[in-house]
């Protein structure tokens, strides 16, 4: 499922805060136990906006999964292209930095990713 309009019309900024207060709580607390009330606190608007962006909590957790997968491929496509003219170990080695380098540089969503 994709966001809705509604999502995508926001501030860049507003839709950054957005994804990255959900990937906290579901890293956090797992789909069953995040809490749509937890996020909204913390990002100070009204719980409706939620759901007017993504539907339902599931609509929300798949943009989430989709994000975090994303940023995790840009990762690697990054890699395929500075390595092109590479043997293949030199390919993997480069490969396997970039995943430590992902891990450190997103932490929240490679915990959720893991989750």
């Amino acid at each position: 499922m994709a966001s809705r309009e509604t999502f995508k019309n926001l501030e860049t900024d507003k839709q950054q805060r957005i994804l990255d207060t959900a990937v906290e709580e579901f890293a956090s607390h797992g789909f069953q136990q995040a809490s749509v009330n937890r996020m909204v606190q913390r990002l100070g608007i009204a719980k409706g906006s939620i759901f007017q962006y993504f539907g339902t909590k599931e609509g929300l957790f798949q943009v989430v999964f989709d994000h975090a997968v994303e940023l995790v491929r840009r990762s690697l496509r990054q890699v395929k292209q500075s390595t092109a003219d590479t043997d293949f170990f030199e390919r993997i080695r480069q490969s396997l930095m970039a995943g430590i380098h992902f891990i450190d540089r997103h932490p929240e969503s490679t915990r959720f990713i893991s989750r």
